[in-house]
């Protein structure tokens, strides 16, 4: 008899997103993507209140996940994770 393992891929959605670590954490355990959609929707409350000037939402939330991107990969770095972007 033989056995076939499965893969899955493995979405969070989180709200109690707080630090870079966090995503690195999720990142760790094989997570495929990580929705932090309430630092998303607090950045367009930001710019729709005015306390982030000359952005758009829309453009606040690109930001957002630019830096994030660039933290978890930072954060991967030092720890000894590489990608291969290619």
């Amino acid at each position: 008899m033989r056995i076939l393992c499965t893969q899955i891929d493995v979405f969070v959605e989180t709200g109690d997103m707080c630090e870079i670590y966090h995503v690195v954490f999720f990142i760790s355990y094989d997570v495929v993507t990580v929705n932090p959609y309430l630092a998303m929707e607090c950045v367009e409350n930001l710019v729709r209140r005015g306390l982030i000037k000359d952005v758009t939402p829309e453009q606040a939330v690109k930001n957002l996940i630019k830096a994030l991107s660039k933290d978890v990969l930072k954060v991967m770095f030092k720890m000894g994770i590489f990608i291969d972007a290619s």
